[in-house]
């Protein structure tokens, strides 16, 4: 008989823990032994507890769930974490990566994909949802295109860029964001190379760049080429 994954949740929310609780306390494969509205209480009863995945918001009051995670990772080498947060951005999750989180999803999960996750990071492997690793991919090729350190200041909204370029220049904005080269863009759109040049000179002039790392970046801050896709 399979062992009974023993599940610890904390989260400042309580119709969030409720929400969690019903999931596992209706499956005999799991056992809810711990219920925490603050990560620094739930570190207070990991002895007690015994968790084999703790279930982990990020944004709470007095210690947040990615201190609280580090914390576990560097005292337990047998608990596993799981993030389960709202927030979608690099840094949280780049963050959560780097101190051992073992796993991370966003809070629309549905039943599947949380039971899902807490049981392959149980196994001894990692989860990280689609969005999130999209997320992750995305930040880490910004930076890989980023100028220095410097952060860039938009001078348009992202819905002035999409009214300032034409159709031609939005489909090869997108195309470069994608880092399809000048020449693949040009048999894609069955134009000379040299429209294609001039295409991304009239789109670095008008968004104000001088390179397409900082248009990369712009494009990816703002949410450019959700609109692009839109259309």
């Amino acid at each position: 008989m399979a062992e009974v994954i023993k599940v610890m949740l904390v989260d400042d929310h309580q119709v969030m823990i409720d929400g969690l609780a019903s999931i596992f306390e209706n499956n005999n494969n799991y056992e809810v032994v711990g219920k925490f509205n603050a990560a620094n209480l739930a570190l207070l009863k990991i002895n007690d507890n015994k968790p084999h995945v703790i279930l982990m918001d990020i944004n709470m009051p007095v210690m947040n769930g990615l201190e609280a995670t580090k914390i576990v990772k560097e005292k337990y080498d047998d608990i596993k974490v799981l993030i389960l947060s709202m927030n979608n951005d690099f840094d949280s999750i780049s963050t959560a990566a780097t101190i051992g989180a073992d796993g991370y999803i966003l809070k629309n999960a549905g039943i599947e994909e949380i039971t899902k996750a807490v049981q392959k990071i149980y196994e001894g492997g990692t989860y990280y949802g689609a969005e999130v690793s999209s997320a992750l991919l995305k930040g880490i090729r910004i930076q890989q295109y980023a100028d220095g350190n410097q952060p860039i200041v938009p001078k348009k909204t992202a819905t002035e860029i999409i009214e300032a370029l034409t159709d031609k220049e939005r489909l090869v904005l997108k195309y470069i964001c994608n880092d399809y080269k000048m020449s693949e863009i040009a048999d894609i759109m069955k134009r000379s190379e040299f429209t294609i040049v001039t295409h991304k000179r009239n789109i670095f002039k008008k968004l104000e760049v001088s390179s397409i790392g900082s248009l990369i970046r712009l494009c990816y801050d703002l949410g450019v080429l959700d609109l692009i896709s839109e259309e």
